[in-house]
């Protein structure tokens, strides 16, 4: 009987060391859903972040719009008065010129109002026009206000 013992003995070893293993790989699984998991959600509040961020950078960027809109208007207005007080001779070509700065700015306007901010793809793009359209309508309109009415 113990020469039937040690005989099974490495059986035994055996098959408790296979045991063994199979709880071992069985707890490495279940740590490696639970990586996967969190890896996951990570992953989705990265992307939730992302899309605030967008969308902040977005109602910020309408709001500086806004602003120079409203700076614009504000010149316009100050051209318009201009005509008004001094009656100037070529006021239809005066007038001309600031009904076309008012059409710009308001085109401008629209073009921000109409972005879709669900193409993300085109925001830095249409971003940068926007902004290089103010800016020269903003020059455009400084540049009028300097030029002297006989070098128009």
């Amino acid at each position: 009987m113990k020469n039937n013992v040690v005989q099974r003995l490495p059986l035994f070893l055996v098959i408790v060391l296979l045991l063994a293993s199979c709880s071992q790989s069985s707890e490495k699984s279940e740590q490696e859903k639970e990586r996967l998991r969190l890896a996951k959600i990570n992953a989705e509040v990265a992307l939730l972040i992302k899309e605030r961020d967008f969308i902040l950078e977005f109602e910020n960027f309408k709001n500086e719009t806004q602003l120079k809109v409203e700076k614009n208007n504000q010149f316009i207005s100050e051209l318009k008065s201009k005509i008004i007080e001094e009656k100037k001779s070529s006021s239809s070509d005066f007038a001309a010129e600031i009904r076309l700065f008012e059409n710009r700015n308001k085109d401008l306007k629209k073009r921000v109002e109409a972005f879709d901010n669900s193409r993300r793809s085109d925001w830095l793009k249409f971003k940068a026009e926007v902004n290089q359209d103010f800016e020269d309508l903003g020059n455009a309109i400084s540049d009028f206000i300097k030029t002297p009415e006989n070098e128009r």
